[in-house]
């Protein structure tokens, strides 16, 4: 934990790969309080002040390191995943209502009968 504190890193995981930010120390504290029960997190669970905080990181004009830096050592405090909810592959998409009904077997044309039981009460 102290080695998180001293010199931890963020891990940014995208499309176009995994990169780490280090971030200064009262940066470090409160990525160590965000990822306090997680450690990897979707953006999309993100709050606006975390999202707003987090892309601050990105955008400065830190050095990026690559995203294996600080595996082996234990550094990495957390991991934002951009990947999470990602645009699905084309077997994975939905597939359309015609598509679905198609596939279903007919209906029966005949109404279901209900059978309605007395109970006597005791």
């Amino acid at each position: 934990m102290l080695d998180k504190i001293r010199a931890g890193v963020l891990q940014l995981s995208t499309p176009d790969g995994t990169v780490c930010v280090k971030p200064v120390f009262k940066e470090r504290l409160l990525l160590l309080w965000i990822f306090r029960n997680f450690k990897i997190l979707p953006e999309q669970v993100l709050g606006d002040r975390e999202k707003r905080f987090i892309d601050r990181l990105r955008g400065t004009d830190r050095e990026l390191l690559p995203g294996s830096f600080g595996s082996a050592e234990g550094l990495v405090i957390g991991t934002v995943d951009y990947e999470f909810m990602r645009k699905p592959a084309v077997s994975e998409r939905r597939l359309s209502t015609q598509t679905v009904l198609k596939a279903m077997p007919p209906v029966s044309a005949t109404p279901a009968k209900l059978a309605i039981i007395h109970r006597k009460e005791a």
